[in-house]
């Protein structure tokens, strides 16, 4: 698979990364940068841009301010977040974690290649869902933004009214939302502090 990828961090690591990947994805095209500003001209200049790794320590501004932006310009970009162990409630609360992913310092090569593969699926399940359902395609597009836990509470309660009277399996609305059955019930519990058949069950 041939993808335009971005990695952007300290200019050591940055190297390193880039031979990590092209391990196993050898015909990429890659780009580096050293900063967020950087990483934002960067991305607004390259013909397409696919995936982008990325420093959550990365100077001026927060790594989380110039995922937003480069996400204005490449709505259907993944992102992965490389975050210490003190960071990663922080990322946790400001970003939706089903939209990106994160790899905790120090990173192995696995985790590496696992993060990437997983970035590849949801690009290509994003790309199929839109040549099949454009309006499945914008729901989970939507979601992709850097949406507030409320925003995103509102729209799943609208989902359920919408549907109440079918039946709404866990697959069915995790479809709807971009992920899997399985991590949508986590992610539901996260956000409602019950579980989503309790939820369900009550205001049916």
């Amino acid at each position: 698979m041939k993808l335009f990828i971005l990695v952007a961090g300290k200019q050591e690591e940055c190297g390193t990364l880039v031979e990590n990947i092209r391990q196993f994805l050898p015909d990429s095209v890659y780009e580096t940068a050293c900063d967020g500003a950087q990483a934002v001209e960067t991305a607004k200049n390259m013909k397409a841009l696919d995936l982008v790794i990325l420093d959550m320590n990365l100077p001026p501004q927060k790594s989380i301010l110039t995922a937003q932006k480069i996400w204005r310009r490449w709505k259907y970009c993944q992102i992965i977040f490389l975050t210490e162990y003190q960071d990663f409630k922080r990322l946790t609360e400001e970003v939706d974690m089903d939209k990106s992913d994160y790899l905790l310092k120090p990173i192995s090569q696995t985790g590496l290649e696992a993060a990437v593969k997983k970035a590849c699926e949801r690009y290509v399940f994003l790309q199929n869902v839109k040549s099949i359902s454009p309006e499945l395609h914008e729901k989970i597009v939507q979601s992709s933004g850097m949406e507030t836990e409320e925003e995103v509470k509102n729209r799943i309660q609208q989902y359920l009214c919408e549907h109440l009277s079918e039946e709404i399996s866990l697959e069915r609305i995790g479809t709807a939302f971009g992920t899997s059955g399985t991590y949508f019930c986590k992610w539901f519990k996260r956000l409602f502090k019950k579980s989503f058949v309790s939820y369900l069950t009550g205001i049916r």
